[in-house]
């Protein structure tokens, strides 16, 4: 199945998802080689949680790398921490939130868990926005800021898996084609 090269021609399908996938997995590509190296540092069971979270720091939010100290102490205040990320508990989210920052707080939980969190992207968000531009498949119009907030933004994932029958599609074929399609014209 070719890849659409424009937005027209884009429509997501649990094809076009395992294209971009294969696309994607080329272990020259600098974006899937440091998703390896989050992998698995986050499966190693001994590895430290400052580890984890610098890692997170490095490859999501720049900015705010010296926070890492900081997440450690939030999460270790955190009771039931590691059952309510397996869990998939979006509350944790906001509990985060305000002590680690909002990208690092989901994707400290979709690594942890990837199949019960999305990732949280500016493309990603973006192209939801396009897309329900385009396709309406959620029933409200929604601006990007609105996609801040975790749990609206788990609401619209979920709207968009059915909207485009995309049940088998993982979440991290999800995150790849949307962030890929975010690219087309």
């Amino acid at each position: 199945m070719p890849l659409p090269q424009t937005l027209n021609g884009f429509i997501p399908s649990v094809e076009l998802a395992r294209e971009y996938r294969k696309e994607w997995e080329n272990p020259s590509n600098p974006d899937y080689q440091r998703y390896q190296k989050i992998t698995r540092l986050f499966t190693r069971s001994n590895s430290a949680l400052i580890d984890r979270c610098d890692i997170i720091y490095t490859a999501y939010d720049h900015f705010h790398r010296q926070r890492a100290a900081a997440a450690v102490s939030c999460i270790a205040g955190i009771k039931d921490f590691t059952q309510r990320v397996q869990n998939g508990d979006l509350s944790l989210i906001g509990e985060m939130r305000s002590y680690c920052g909002n990208v690092f707080s989901v994707m400290f939980c979709h690594h942890s868990c990837t199949e019960k969190y999305f990732g949280f992207t500016n493309p990603v968000r973006e192209m939801l926005v396009r897309l329900n531009n385009r396709d309406h498949f959620y029933n409200n119009a929604f601006p990007t800021v609105e996609l801040q907030d975790y749990p609206t933004f788990h609401v619209v994932m979920q709207q968009l898996i059915s909207h485009y029958h995309l049940n088998n599609v993982s979440n991290l074929e999800l995150d790849i084609m949307l962030r890929q399609a975010n690219m087309l014209n």
